[in-house]
């Protein structure tokens, strides 16, 4: 069917896109926060528990929460990387995903996914 093709072919892309993405988990979230205080947030958070490297907003493009705030718990951080090292230096550096776990936070490199693929 070549509907079902062209909507495979959609969602590869889209992932494709999505290759510098980040989801993390469980990093405390304040009132109308914007790109840039999440950016910083996530940076905060990095130099914090790294300590095989210095992060800056720099390496970071792009960083907002995920989903409705419900006040129950705060929403994930998709985090764009500038550069696909920087996220595979997160995801390589046990030391780093072990101190985060500890800090009730986790990340995951598998991308969000449309609403037609997860269907």
């Amino acid at each position: 069917n070549a509907l079902m093709i062209l909507k495979k072919e959609i969602d590869s892309l889209e992932a494709f896109s999505r290759r510098n993405n980040l989801n993390v988990f469980g990093i405390c979230e304040s009132t109308n926060e914007d790109y840039s205080a999440c950016a910083q947030n996530i940076v905060d958070v990095l130099n914090e528990h790294s300590v095989r490297r210095t992060w800056s907003t720099n390496d970071v493009e792009r960083a907002h929460r995920v989903g409705k705030d419900k006040n129950k718990h705060p929403r994930p951080l998709i985090v764009r990387f500038g550069r696909w090292g920087n996220k595979m230096a997160v995801v390589q550096d046990a030391d780093l995903k072990q101190s985060l776990k500890g800090k009730g936070c986790q990340s995951s490199s598998r991308p969000y996914q449309t609403s037609e693929s997860r269907n």
